[in-house]
């Protein structure tokens, strides 16, 4: 089984974001049946997401300055 590279896992980042709030949200329709809860475990992985991003452009940012001096 072919591993994946650095790269190809970061592309894939935002469809394991969407599946991963698509479950959440399907599982408190269906079987929690409270809506509320799935929009607070949504809202939860699109936070998570963000912070990801926002770690991974600072890790960008800090490897060009490095490699500028």
């Amino acid at each position: 089984m072919p591993s994946l590279e650095p790269r190809d896992r970061i592309k894939a980042g935002p469809a394991i974001v969407a599946v991963v709030a698509a479950i959440a949200l399907l599982y408190s329709l269906l079987i929690a049946q409270q809506l509320l809860f799935g929009a607070v475990a949504v809202a939860l992985v699109f936070v998570v997401y963000l912070l990801w991003r926002l770690v991974r452009a600072t890790e960008r940012i800090a490897d060009a300055v490095e490699h500028d001096e």
